[in-house]
Protein backbone atom coordinates (compact mmCIF):
# COMPACT_ATOMS: atom_id res chain seq x y z
CA UNK A 1 0.00 0.00 0.00
CA UNK A 2 2.90 2.86 1.03
CA UNK A 3 4.46 1.42 -2.24
CA UNK A 4 1.00 2.61 -4.26
CA UNK A 5 0.42 5.98 -2.38
CA UNK A 6 3.92 6.84 -3.38
CA UNK A 7 3.54 6.11 -7.02
CA UNK A 8 0.03 7.88 -6.88
CA UNK A 9 2.41 11.22 -4.78
CA UNK A 10 4.66 11.36 -7.83
CA UNK A 11 1.29 11.10 -9.93
CA UNK A 12 0.07 14.19 -8.41
CA UNK A 13 3.53 16.18 -8.80
CA UNK A 14 4.34 14.99 -12.30
CA UNK A 15 4.89 18.19 -14.85
CA UNK A 16 5.06 17.74 -18.62
CA UNK A 17 8.04 16.17 -19.56
CA UNK A 18 10.40 18.96 -21.01
CA UNK A 19 9.96 19.20 -24.77
CA UNK A 20 8.16 15.46 -25.21
CA UNK A 21 5.26 15.58 -26.86
CA UNK A 22 2.28 12.88 -26.81
CA UNK A 23 1.61 10.62 -29.81
CA UNK A 24 -1.60 9.53 -31.43
CA UNK A 25 -3.30 7.78 -34.50
CA UNK A 26 -6.47 10.07 -34.50
CA UNK A 27 -8.71 7.74 -33.31
CA UNK A 28 -7.71 5.97 -30.18
CA UNK A 29 -9.02 7.32 -26.70
CA UNK A 30 -7.22 5.12 -23.36
CA UNK A 31 -9.92 4.61 -20.70
CA UNK A 32 -8.66 4.05 -17.81
CA UNK A 33 -11.30 1.78 -15.20
CA UNK A 34 -10.93 -0.36 -12.45
CA UNK A 35 -12.33 -3.81 -13.59
CA UNK A 36 -15.46 -3.23 -11.61
CA UNK A 37 -16.46 0.00 -12.73
CA UNK A 38 -15.48 -1.12 -16.11
CA UNK A 39 -18.74 -3.16 -16.35
CA UNK A 40 -20.65 -0.71 -15.31
CA UNK A 41 -19.39 2.26 -17.88
CA UNK A 42 -18.62 0.24 -20.77
CA UNK A 43 -21.36 0.58 -22.82
CA UNK A 44 -21.99 4.14 -21.73
CA UNK A 45 -18.73 5.00 -23.03
CA UNK A 46 -18.87 2.72 -26.40
CA UNK A 47 -22.10 2.82 -27.20
CA UNK A 48 -23.18 6.66 -26.37
CA UNK A 49 -20.23 8.91 -26.04
CA UNK A 50 -17.90 7.56 -28.59
CA UNK A 51 -21.18 6.09 -31.23
CA UNK A 52 -20.17 8.27 -34.12
CA UNK A 53 -19.15 6.06 -36.67
CA UNK A 54 -18.03 6.39 -40.31
CA UNK A 55 -19.52 4.21 -43.17
CA UNK A 56 -16.20 3.78 -45.60
CA UNK A 57 -18.46 1.42 -46.44
CA UNK A 58 -16.91 -0.03 -43.79
CA UNK A 59 -18.14 0.65 -39.98
CA UNK A 60 -14.93 2.70 -38.31
CA UNK A 61 -14.98 4.86 -35.38
CA UNK A 62 -14.83 8.06 -35.34
CA UNK A 63 -13.28 7.66 -31.72
CA UNK A 64 -12.57 4.50 -30.54
CA UNK A 65 -12.61 3.34 -26.74
CA UNK A 66 -9.34 1.20 -25.92
CA UNK A 67 -9.66 -0.04 -22.14
CA UNK A 68 -6.66 0.06 -19.32
CA UNK A 69 -6.17 -0.54 -16.16
CA UNK A 70 -4.82 1.82 -13.72
CA UNK A 71 -0.92 0.20 -13.56
CA UNK A 72 -1.21 1.26 -17.82
CA UNK A 73 -2.13 4.56 -15.95
CA UNK A 74 0.88 4.75 -13.42
CA UNK A 75 3.41 3.98 -16.22
CA UNK A 76 2.72 7.88 -17.82
CA UNK A 77 1.37 6.80 -21.14
CA UNK A 78 2.08 8.83 -24.62
CA UNK A 79 -1.07 8.45 -25.96
CA UNK A 80 -2.50 12.30 -26.75
CA UNK A 81 -6.15 11.65 -25.60
CA UNK A 82 -6.78 9.76 -21.87
CA UNK A 83 -10.25 9.53 -19.73
CA UNK A 84 -10.13 8.21 -16.17
CA UNK A 85 -13.08 7.06 -14.61
CA UNK A 86 -13.76 6.35 -11.45
CA UNK A 87 -17.63 5.12 -9.90
CA UNK A 88 -17.53 5.77 -6.09
CA UNK A 89 -19.43 2.32 -5.19
CA UNK A 90 -17.91 0.12 -4.83
CA UNK A 91 -14.76 1.86 -3.61
CA UNK A 92 -11.88 -0.40 -4.97
CA UNK A 93 -8.62 1.02 -6.66
CA UNK A 94 -6.23 3.73 -7.43
CA UNK A 95 -8.65 5.00 -10.11
CA UNK A 96 -11.00 5.78 -7.07
CA UNK A 97 -8.08 7.65 -5.22
CA UNK A 98 -7.24 9.48 -8.56
CA UNK A 99 -10.42 10.58 -9.02
CA UNK A 100 -10.94 11.65 -5.34
CA UNK A 101 -7.83 13.89 -5.48
CA UNK A 102 -8.48 15.91 -8.38
CA UNK A 103 -12.19 16.22 -7.92
CA UNK A 104 -12.86 15.67 -4.03
CA UNK A 105 -12.74 19.14 -3.19
CA UNK A 106 -13.95 20.56 -6.15
CA UNK A 107 -15.20 24.15 -5.12
CA UNK A 108 -18.23 23.58 -8.18
CA UNK A 109 -18.80 19.85 -7.16
CA UNK A 110 -17.83 19.22 -10.87
CA UNK A 111 -18.11 15.32 -11.91
CA UNK A 112 -15.44 15.73 -15.02
CA UNK A 113 -12.23 18.21 -15.33
CA UNK A 114 -10.05 18.23 -17.92
CA UNK A 115 -6.15 18.72 -17.42
CA UNK A 116 -4.53 19.56 -20.24
CA UNK A 117 -0.49 18.43 -21.08
CA UNK A 118 -0.39 16.56 -18.06
CA UNK A 119 2.50 13.76 -19.14
CA UNK A 120 3.34 14.85 -21.88
CA UNK A 121 2.18 17.86 -24.41
CA UNK A 122 -0.66 18.05 -26.63
CA UNK A 123 -2.40 15.71 -24.17
CA UNK A 124 -5.89 15.90 -22.80
CA UNK A 125 -6.63 13.75 -19.82
CA UNK A 126 -10.63 13.91 -18.72
CA UNK A 127 -11.64 12.93 -15.34
CA UNK A 128 -14.85 11.59 -14.59
CA UNK A 129 -16.27 10.63 -11.00
CA UNK A 130 -19.63 9.92 -10.17
CA UNK A 131 -21.74 7.66 -7.44
CA UNK A 132 -23.52 5.84 -9.72
CA UNK A 133 -24.05 4.85 -13.03
CA UNK A 134 -27.22 6.91 -13.50
CA UNK A 135 -25.40 10.09 -12.53
CA UNK A 136 -23.08 9.17 -15.01
CA UNK A 137 -25.36 8.49 -18.00
CA UNK A 138 -26.99 11.84 -16.86
CA UNK A 139 -23.71 14.08 -16.70
CA UNK A 140 -22.49 12.67 -19.75
CA UNK A 141 -25.41 13.51 -22.01
CA UNK A 142 -25.32 17.18 -21.26
CA UNK A 143 -21.40 17.17 -21.45
CA UNK A 144 -20.76 15.36 -24.70
CA UNK A 145 -20.84 17.87 -26.95
CA UNK A 146 -18.04 19.52 -25.33
CA UNK A 147 -16.08 16.09 -24.55
CA UNK A 148 -16.16 15.51 -28.44
CA UNK A 149 -15.36 19.36 -29.03
CA UNK A 150 -12.08 19.06 -27.39
CA UNK A 151 -10.89 15.93 -28.72
CA UNK A 152 -11.41 17.21 -32.08
CA UNK A 153 -9.38 20.80 -31.58
CA UNK A 154 -6.75 18.30 -30.28
CA UNK A 155 -6.94 16.34 -33.20
CA UNK A 156 -6.72 19.20 -35.81
CA UNK A 157 -3.80 20.80 -33.84
CA UNK A 158 -2.18 17.88 -34.69
CA UNK A 159 -3.19 17.53 -38.14
CA UNK A 160 -1.77 20.96 -38.84
CA UNK A 161 1.29 20.07 -37.57
CA UNK A 162 1.51 16.96 -39.50
CA UNK A 163 -0.30 17.56 -42.61
CA UNK A 164 1.04 21.08 -43.53
CA UNK A 165 4.67 20.44 -42.66
CA UNK A 166 5.77 20.71 -46.32
CA UNK A 167 3.93 24.21 -46.80
CA UNK A 168 0.90 25.29 -48.70
CA UNK A 169 -0.32 25.20 -51.72
CA UNK A 170 -0.42 29.00 -52.73
CA UNK A 171 -1.89 28.35 -56.19
CA UNK A 172 -4.98 26.79 -55.53
CA UNK A 173 -4.90 28.82 -52.74
CA UNK A 174 -5.14 31.61 -54.61
CA UNK A 175 -7.82 30.18 -57.36
CA UNK A 176 -10.19 29.09 -54.39
CA UNK A 177 -9.98 33.08 -53.16
CA UNK A 178 -10.47 34.19 -57.24
CA UNK A 179 -13.92 31.73 -57.24
CA UNK A 180 -15.29 31.82 -54.12
CA UNK A 181 -13.98 34.67 -52.25
CA UNK A 182 -12.33 32.84 -49.22
CA UNK A 183 -9.10 31.30 -47.80
CA UNK A 184 -8.66 27.34 -47.12
CA UNK A 185 -5.20 25.94 -46.38
CA UNK A 186 -4.75 23.48 -49.26
CA UNK A 187 -1.48 20.96 -48.84
CA UNK A 188 1.51 21.44 -51.08
CA UNK A 189 0.66 18.66 -52.94
CA UNK A 190 -2.90 18.70 -53.96
CA UNK A 191 -3.49 19.50 -57.47
CA UNK A 192 -5.89 20.79 -59.63
CA UNK A 193 -8.00 18.27 -61.90
CA UNK A 194 -10.80 20.40 -63.43
CA UNK A 195 -11.94 23.70 -62.79
CA UNK A 196 -15.06 25.68 -64.58
CA UNK A 197 -14.57 29.60 -63.49
CA UNK A 198 -18.08 30.03 -65.60
CA UNK A 199 -19.93 27.55 -63.36
CA UNK A 200 -18.07 28.33 -60.40
CA UNK A 201 -16.28 24.77 -59.51
CA UNK A 202 -12.97 23.41 -58.63
CA UNK A 203 -12.29 19.74 -58.14
CA UNK A 204 -8.83 19.25 -56.87
CA UNK A 205 -6.75 15.77 -55.45
CA UNK A 206 -3.77 14.18 -54.17
CA UNK A 207 -2.45 10.61 -55.08
CA UNK A 208 -2.51 7.29 -52.66
CA UNK A 209 -3.94 6.78 -50.36
CA UNK A 210 -6.27 9.15 -53.01
CA UNK A 211 -8.29 11.97 -51.40
CA UNK A 212 -9.91 14.43 -53.59
CA UNK A 213 -11.89 17.80 -52.33
CA UNK A 214 -14.54 19.76 -54.79
CA UNK A 215 -15.74 23.28 -54.49
CA UNK A 216 -19.18 24.48 -56.12
CA UNK A 217 -21.82 27.05 -55.38
CA UNK A 218 -25.22 26.50 -55.81
CA UNK A 219 -28.69 28.18 -54.68
CA UNK A 220 -28.94 27.20 -51.30
CA UNK A 221 -33.13 25.98 -52.13
CA UNK A 222 -30.91 22.97 -52.73
CA UNK A 223 -30.34 22.13 -49.56
CA UNK A 224 -32.95 22.92 -47.15
CA UNK A 225 -34.03 19.32 -46.60
CA UNK A 226 -31.55 16.63 -45.90
CA UNK A 227 -33.65 14.76 -48.92
CA UNK A 228 -33.24 17.54 -51.14
CA UNK A 229 -29.62 17.91 -50.54
CA UNK A 230 -28.88 14.14 -50.84
CA UNK A 231 -30.69 14.37 -54.45
CA UNK A 232 -28.76 17.68 -55.16
CA UNK A 233 -25.34 16.14 -53.92
CA UNK A 234 -25.94 13.08 -56.27
CA UNK A 235 -26.71 15.92 -59.62
CA UNK A 236 -23.32 17.30 -59.00
CA UNK A 237 -21.33 14.29 -58.43
CA UNK A 238 -22.32 13.10 -61.67
CA UNK A 239 -21.76 15.77 -63.51
CA UNK A 240 -19.00 17.50 -61.89
CA UNK A 241 -16.77 13.41 -60.90
CA UNK A 242 -18.62 11.11 -62.95
CA UNK A 243 -19.28 9.06 -59.99
CA UNK A 244 -22.62 8.12 -57.87
CA UNK A 245 -23.57 8.28 -54.59
CA UNK A 246 -24.85 5.08 -53.22
CA UNK A 247 -28.07 5.00 -50.77
CA UNK A 248 -25.87 3.50 -47.66
CA UNK A 249 -25.54 4.43 -44.06
CA UNK A 250 -26.44 8.32 -44.68
CA UNK A 251 -25.99 10.55 -41.84
CA UNK A 252 -26.76 14.44 -41.29
CA UNK A 253 -24.74 15.95 -38.48
CA UNK A 254 -24.77 20.02 -37.50
CA UNK A 255 -21.72 21.76 -36.12
CA UNK A 256 -21.13 25.37 -35.26
CA UNK A 257 -17.94 26.97 -36.36
CA UNK A 258 -17.73 31.01 -35.47
CA UNK A 259 -21.12 31.42 -34.94
CA UNK A 260 -22.29 29.78 -38.07
CA UNK A 261 -24.26 26.62 -38.42
CA UNK A 262 -23.28 24.39 -40.81
CA UNK A 263 -24.73 21.15 -41.95
CA UNK A 264 -22.81 18.37 -43.29
CA UNK A 265 -23.77 15.17 -44.63
CA UNK A 266 -21.53 11.97 -44.86
CA UNK A 267 -22.33 8.83 -47.01
CA UNK A 268 -20.72 6.31 -49.28
CA UNK A 269 -19.91 7.04 -53.34
CA UNK A 270 -18.69 4.26 -56.07
CA UNK A 271 -16.71 5.09 -59.20
CA UNK A 272 -17.60 4.09 -62.50
CA UNK A 273 -13.81 3.47 -63.81
CA UNK A 274 -14.52 -0.63 -64.01
CA UNK A 275 -17.96 -1.35 -63.90
CA UNK A 276 -16.79 -5.06 -63.04
CA UNK A 277 -14.96 -3.78 -60.15
CA UNK A 278 -16.33 -0.78 -58.85
CA UNK A 279 -14.35 1.35 -56.00
CA UNK A 280 -15.36 4.10 -54.05
CA UNK A 281 -15.28 5.42 -50.35
CA UNK A 282 -16.35 8.17 -47.72
CA UNK A 283 -17.13 11.13 -48.55
CA UNK A 284 -18.20 14.40 -46.27
CA UNK A 285 -19.76 17.62 -47.25
CA UNK A 286 -20.12 20.83 -46.01
CA UNK A 287 -22.95 23.29 -46.70
CA UNK A 288 -22.21 26.82 -45.77
CA UNK A 289 -25.42 28.68 -46.70
CA UNK A 290 -24.56 32.83 -47.63
CA UNK A 291 -26.77 35.12 -45.06
CA UNK A 292 -26.07 37.96 -48.01
CA UNK A 293 -27.81 35.89 -50.65
CA UNK A 294 -29.44 32.55 -51.49
CA UNK A 295 -26.63 31.24 -52.60
CA UNK A 296 -24.86 28.33 -50.62
CA UNK A 297 -20.69 27.10 -50.84
CA UNK A 298 -21.06 23.41 -50.56
CA UNK A 299 -16.98 21.87 -49.58
CA UNK A 300 -17.05 17.78 -50.17
CA UNK A 301 -14.03 15.96 -49.30
CA UNK A 302 -13.76 12.02 -50.41
CA UNK A 303 -11.03 9.34 -49.28
CA UNK A 304 -10.08 5.78 -51.49
CA UNK A 305 -7.99 3.77 -49.52
CA UNK A 306 -9.32 0.35 -50.66
CA UNK A 307 -9.45 -2.42 -47.46
CA UNK A 308 -7.47 0.12 -44.43
CA UNK A 309 -8.81 2.47 -42.56
CA UNK A 310 -9.88 5.87 -43.60
CA UNK A 311 -10.37 7.82 -40.35
CA UNK A 312 -7.34 9.90 -40.50
CA UNK A 313 -7.93 11.07 -44.13
CA UNK A 314 -11.79 11.96 -43.51
CA UNK A 315 -10.48 14.31 -40.39
CA UNK A 316 -7.50 15.63 -42.24
CA UNK A 317 -10.07 16.73 -45.15
CA UNK A 318 -12.75 17.81 -42.27
CA UNK A 319 -9.78 20.10 -41.07
CA UNK A 320 -8.79 21.58 -43.89
CA UNK A 321 -12.99 22.69 -45.05
CA UNK A 322 -12.96 24.07 -41.96
CA UNK A 323 -9.95 26.28 -42.45
CA UNK A 324 -12.20 27.99 -44.16
CA UNK A 325 -12.88 32.17 -43.83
Amino acid sequence: MKKIINIIISLFLFVSCGQQRSITNFTDIYVYASKEDRILVEDVVKNYLFNFTFHTPEPQKRYNPVWKLESDFIDKPKNSQLMLISIEEPKDSTIDIIADHFLGNSYNKENIILINDYFFKEQKLFILRYPNQVDMIADISKKKSWIIDELKKNDFKKLKEYSFRSGLNEDIINTLDTLFSIHIDIQKDYEIIKQNNEKKYLWIGRTYPYRWLVFYEDEDIYYKSPEDAWNRLAEKFDKILDIDIIPYQRQLEKIVIDNEEIKKLYGVYGTRLDSRNPTGGPFVSYIYDSIKSNRALIAVGFVNFPGENKVFHIKELEYIIETKK
